[in-house]
């Protein structure tokens, strides 16, 4: 009994200790930047929108379509490498799932927003080539109090990662 009265403590401790990233931020702060950065961009509105898919009944949510619906773009707030400096496959992932919806609507300009340097870079060489016609990458930047903000998510997050690649709230067993 009094084993899992100490393991019972350090999950608890452990738990209670651990931050999760908020990537709410990213929906309530980050998309809206983007937003209004291409409300400047185009000279127009840009909304959170759902359009249809080409030769479907299906529609996709778009995080930037302006208000006459010609511009179209996804947002990715993907940062650049790991923390153990591997490519992150998983975010390359995400912003090409985000380049087939953007190849299956109709609209006079796509663009898939990439708001982090490193991962903007990074992905633009990997997607050389992969990108269908019509779309194109495009770099936003953040203000740097959104920039501060997103260090801390991103630190968050690989933290959270590398709590579930082997750490145990038990420490070394």
């Amino acid at each position: 009994m009094r084993l899992l009265t100490i393991y019972s403590r350090r999950i608890s401790e452990a738990n209670s200790t651990r931050k999760v990233a908020n990537t709410q931020i990213i929906k309530t702060k980050i998309e809206p930047f983007v937003r209004e950065w291409l409300k400047h961009k185009f000279n127009q509105p840009f909304f959170k929108m759902e359009l249809p898919l080409r030769d479907s009944d299906a529609v996709h949510e778009f995080d930037a379509v302006s208000l006459d619906r010609k511009v179209v773009a996804g947002i990715k707030s993907a940062s650049g490498k790991t923390r153990r400096q591997k490519n992150p496959a998983a975010k390359c992932q995400g912003a090409y799932a985000e380049l087939y919806f953007l190849s299956l609507i109709e609209a006079d300009k796509k663009f898939l927003v990439l708001t982090n340097q490193p991962f903007y870079e990074l992905f633009k060489r990997a997607a050389t080539g992969k990108v269908a016609t019509g779309i194109e990458l495009l770099y936003c930047k953040l203000s740097p109090e959104l920039e501060a903000l997103m260090k801390t998510v991103y630190e968050d997050a690989a933290d959270e990662i590398d709590r579930g690649a082997g750490g145990s709230p038990f420490g070394a067993e």
